[in-house]
């Protein structure tokens, strides 16, 4: 019995690697023939049980998983390691210094570390929505300034190995800052964009470096105008998810 159902399988996986359709269709009809013909002879006190129905549903499973199996690693892959639903991470920045205009007068900040948390929601698999937030204190010229951000982030995803994506993203959000330097909070709208690579060791977590930028065209406080262009950063991330 056990020996039939092989023979079936082996067959099956050589008109596989035949690559005809026809071959397929016949490995579908033979393959399926077999499995019910191997329940309907066991004679196990489980498989009574539960029926031959569930016993040849069960088993033709554990066969499609193999010939999935068989399929890509005929084509040097392996099945998908990355999330399907959804992602969240933490991750730990470090930003170039750049420039900043205050009223007409420029700065140039001191390079420094950022704290970022994001989640994404994969619409699909090829694209992601999702939120991320930033901490920093830096310094300007001697005086420290409190750097936050959160907003809205949209990705691409490209697959370049089952374990591997390349993933381009958007974000549009909102910016404070707060000084000793400053009369009074500042707040302006953050545009960013930036390139992960995320290296999937399972399904629920991967390793993801980033490179990336952030700026702020238009913000300030009062009738105090501070903007600054591209702050480029890299950043390495840890991602959970399912």
């Amino acid at each position: 019995m056990g020996a039939k159902v092989r023979w079936f399988t082996f067959t099956g996986l050589a008109l596989v690697f035949a690559g005809t359709g026809e071959g397929r269709r016949d490995l579908r009809t033979r393959g399926q023939a077999g499995l019910r013909r191997s329940c309907s002879k066991t004679s196990s006190a489980a498989i009574r049980r539960v029926g031959r129905g569930a016993c040849v549903r069960a088993r033709a499973r554990a066969w499609q998983d193999k010939d999935r199996k068989a399929r890509c690693s005929r084509r040097g892959k392996a099945p998908s390691a990355a999330p399907q639903a959804y992602a969240f991470g933490v991750g730990l920045s470090y930003a170039s210094g750049g420039f900043v205009t205050v009223d007409g007068t420029s700065y140039s900040p001191d390079g420094g570390f950022l704290l970022d948390l994001f989640v994404d929601k994969i619409l699909a698999p090829s694209f992601s929505l999702g939120a991320y937030a930033t901490f920093s204190s830096v310094g300007w010229s001697s005086v420290d300034v409190s750097y936050q951000s959160v907003g809205a982030v949209l990705k691409a995803r490209f697959e370049l190995s089952p374990s591997v994506r390349l993933r381009p993203g958007l974000t549009l959000g909102f910016n404070r800052m707060s000084s000793s330097a400053f009369k009074e909070t500042s707040t302006g709208m953050n545009l960013g964009m930036h390139v992960d690579l995320a290296i999937a060791t399972s399904n629920t977590f991967a390793l993801v470096p980033r490179l990336g930028f952030f700026s702020q065209p238009t913000g300030g406080y009062a009738n105090n105008d501070i903007t600054f262009g591209p702050h480029f950063y890299l950043a390495f991330a840890l991602e959970f998810g399912r």
